[in-house]
This record gives C-alpha cells, structure tokens and sequence, in this order.
C-alpha cells in the first residue's frame, strides 16, 4: 500500500522525514513501551499535516487499533482538519488500497481493517473518555486543556497493550505539536523532554541533542527551516507586531509583558522622526485629513474629545463631570469648529446617543459609529497569519502600523505616551485570532481607563476613511471653513459603519 498518499509524499519536508524516521525504528526494534512526540515548530511549518499521515499510516498498519487526534476545542478540530478539503480528506489511502468510511457528525474514520481514527476537542474531554487510543495527537498543545492528556489519555498511554495486537510492531505512543503562546504547559513539557537546564539545550532546527529517555523532541525556528518564504517573511516583519512575529515565526517564547501593539520605543522614534521633518518644510504634507473623535467614556473616567489631522491629535478636550449627551455634542462642534472639520468618529460600544446627535445635526456632519466589539472589517489584513478578534485588536494594530511606518504625526501628550503601549497589549484566543486584553486588566496597571489610548486610536482608524483637503501648513492659519464639499445626509443613507463594499466611507 502508498500510505502515506502521494499527495503527502510528494511534498513531505525533511523535518517531517525525520519524525516517521524516528518513529519507524521504534517499530523495527520491536518496542513495546509507550513513547512521546514533542513537535515546537513554527507557523506553517505542516506539523499537523505530519501529525495525521502518521495516525493514518499506523491506523492502515494494524487492524483493530484505534487512534485520536485533539484539537484545543471542537470547533477547531472540525476546522483545521475535518471540513478543509486539503487536510485529511486529501491524505486518507485510496479506497482501492484501504476502505474507509466516514462518520460526520460524531467525526469518525472506520477503516476496513477496523482500526478507527477519532476527531475530537479538548473541550469536550469527556466524549474521549473510554477510547482504547494507541496512539494519540494533541495539535495546538499549547491552547489545549491539559487535563485532557493528564487525566484522560495518559493513563490510556500506560497501560498495557490489548491481547489482539501482540501480534504486531506496535506500542503505545502520544506526539503533542503546538507553536508557542507564552509561557505555559507546552513549553514547560517540551523544556523537560530536551533536558534543559540538565545539560540540554532547546534546538535552533530539528531534533535537540539531548532528550529524556523514550522523548523525540524537534524545535523548528522559520527563519532557518527553509520552509517559508524570505521575502514574504520580511514583509511580515514590517507588517505585524515585532513580539507576534517572534513568537509565530521564531519560536520565542514571548511573555504578556511583550505582548504589546505600540511600544515605547516605537513612538519615540516617530516623534523624533517628525522632529527632524519640521526641519524641512519641504518635506510637510500639504493635504490634510481632520477629524473630531470622541470618547464618551460613560464607562470609563474622563469624556475625551481630540482633534485629529493627519493621524495627529492637535486639539484637546477632556469632561470630567458626567453631562449628559447634548452637552457632550455641543463641546465636540466646538472642537470641530475649531479644527475645521465636520467629519466626526464616536465610541458607540455602550451607547448611541452621542453618535445618532450628531449624524442627526442640521449641519450635516459625517460622522462614523465607531463599535470596538463588532467583527472586524471586511478589508482584511495582507498577512495571512494576521486574524483580529474584533474592530477594537484590528484598530489598534492599525494604529501601531501608522507608528512603526512614521506616517502618523507627533505624539506629544504625555498621558497617551504612556497609556498606549499598556492600553495595546494584546493576547490570542482559542482561535488563535489577537484581541486587546480586556478594560478591568488594563486599568489595573494604568491605574485608570485607556480613555486618552482609545480615543487616539479611534481616531486614526476613522481618519483612513476620510477624504484630504488643501489647506495652510500652519495649523494657527489654519480656515475654520471647508473648502471642499462634506458629504450630507443627500448622499449617504444613514450612518455608516464600516463595511468598504456597501457605503463610501469619507
């Protein structure tokens, strides 16, 4: 039989090589004690590609043997290898080979050899419990519950072999294949197998040097694997958080505290980017972009209102008594007078008011409902590896993005110098997709709520969506009338919120 398929074969990498090397002299010398499998591998590097040929192979090679793949919930598992049409589908042997049929719902392979092979989460551990497994993966090791593999499948792995199959090379084995999230089990395991800190060292590219007795453990760093492209990978890393790129490309084991959209350093470099352009006049933008964005912080301390032009805040007002929506309208007109625009972002997550005043003016303001907790916006990120968990992780990566690329203006408030690499951190979710990390948590190392952070960042997100107008470099000669003709209520059907191929957003 070619199992694994062709398919696999044809692609397979030299770090996938190495693991069916080393599982298959197991089997050669006849081994009969359970073994393990620790796989810390960058993004895309096709571990679990490897991962499931391998059960596959083992399921066509013994009858009557039964195997468990572990996604960190269910969901994930029907996603990363169920429903995609170029994962196990893709790579189950030729029915002329092996007869196989599959169980959709309950997420079952039966071969005709009657070895099975189970799909399942670690969400759901108790639909694994009483499963005989062989052999067993847990993908994504590092999202997954470890109970999962301390309470239900280790136990499993100890035991001895059934009757039927003393027949046959074969011996209980797991293989755990995740890359990075911080600091946690995964890590602490895979630091254990390839002795660390007893005279072992983590690899840089493949197998480690040292490892515990019955442990194969292989450590792949991106940017020397081979497996991805360079250039793509030096785009990525102009592209995405420095601290992201570390983690899913290099295997650093990135802790929370680095975990951050904007860093410090990244906003002293633009201010002293900008201080040095101020001295080329040549060299200022001669088009504007200006808009008013407002915070109403009902939840938070302080009702900002900022004055933005080109990514840059230049008018200032903060509330501090709790007023009601119209007065919060009124001192917001007076900012926009001020700066000469009537293009208008707010903060709608706890309520519309502000927003649905102001977009219901006479004046014919344009204003953007600004949701933080909604999806994010059709206009995905380039990077493919990039996923946000909501408007509020894609505003602020984008904002981080104007920063590290210097096409945002000076940050000069203090305040927001200072909240903003605290107010950007972010972590992944069990999807693996970024979000900030919640208010409460924020506010205990600020010491108050990210109002200035959100209301800059919510700005810089609405001013891409915003038509430029010519006006004076000298923000003082700065006319407080428009030069060009502001969208109205003619014009647009209601307000907008963010969706490029339904409503032109200026």
């Amino acid at each position: 039989m070619t199992i694994p398929n062709k398919y696999f074969c044809d692609g397979i990498t030299p770090y996938q090589l190495d693991l069916f090397s080393a599982f298959d002299k197991l089997i050669n010398g006849k081994v009969r004690r359970p073994h393990f499998f620790d796989l810390e591998w960058h993004r895309r590097a096709r571990k679990t590609t490897g991962v499931i040929n391998l059960q596959i192979k083992e399921a066509c090679r013994v009858p009557n043997s039964k195997y468990v793949y572990i996604a960190p919930t269910q969901v994930m598992a029907r996603n990363i290898i169920w429903d995609d049409p170029n994962m196990l589908r893709a790579y189950l042997p030729d029915k002329s080979e092996m007869g196989w049929r599959m169980n959709e719902q309950r997420m079952l392979i039966t071969f005709a050899n009657s070895s099975m092979y189970k799909i399942g989460g670690s969400d759901e551990p108790d639909s694994l419990r009483g499963i005989d497994a062989i052999g067993v993966a847990c993908d994504e090791w590092s999202l997954c519950k470890e109970n999962v593999w301390t309470e239900i499948f280790r136990p499993i792995i100890t035991g001895p072999l059934p009757p039927n199959l003393d027949k046959y090379d074969v011996f209980r084995w797991a293989i755990f294949c995740y890359t990075p999230k911080g600091i946690n089990h995964a890590t602490q395991q895979f630091d254990r197998a390839c002795c660390l800190g007893d005279g072992g060292t983590l690899p840089d590219c493949g197998p480690a040097e040292k490892m515990l007795d019955r442990w194969y453990v292989s450590r792949l760093d991106g940017e020397l694997s081979g497996i991805l492209n360079k250039e793509e990978l030096e785009l990525m890393k102009q592209e995405v958080p420095r601290a992201f790129y570390d983690q899913e490309i290099k295997c650093s084991r990135v802790t929370s505290e680095e975990m951050t959209f904007i860093t410090s350093e990244m906003i002293y470099n633009l201010n002293l980017y900008r201080s040095q352009l101020t001295k080329h006049p040549s060299g200022l933008e001669r088009e504007k972009r200006l808009i008013v964005s407002i915070d109403p912080a009902w939840g938070g301390d302080v009702c900002k209102i900022g004055g933005l032009c080109n990514y840059e805040v230049v008018i200032e007002k903060d509330i501090r008594d709790k007023l009601r929506n119209i007065e919060v309208v009124g001192a917001a007109k007076v900012v926009a007078q001020e700066l000469g625009t009537k293009n208008f972002i707010v903060d709608c997550v706890n309520d519309n008011g502000v927003a649905e005043l102001l977009d219901q003016d006479e004046a014919g303001y344009n204003v953007q409902f600004f949701n933080s907790s909604r999806s994010p916006s059709i206009k995905e990120d380039t990077v493919d590896s990039l996923k946000f968990a909501n408007l509020r992780a894609q505003a602020y990566h984008y904002t981080s993005d104007l920063i590290r690329k210097y096409e945002a203006g000076s940050i000069k408030n203090t305040e927001l110098r200072r909240q903003l690499p605290i107010a950007s951190k972010y972590k992944t979710n069990s999807s693996g997709k970024l979000l900030i990390l919640p208010k409460l948590k924020i506010k205990e190392e600020l010491g108050c709520s990210p109002d200035d952070a959100d209301m800059y960042v919510m700005g810089c997100w609405g001013t891409q969506f915003i038509e430029e107008v010519g006006i004076h470099n000298s923000m003082s000669e700065m006319p407080v009338h428009y030069d060009y003709e502001p969208l109205n209520a003619s014009r647009l059907s209601g307000h907008y919120d963010y969706d490029p191929l339904n409503a032109r957003m200026l």
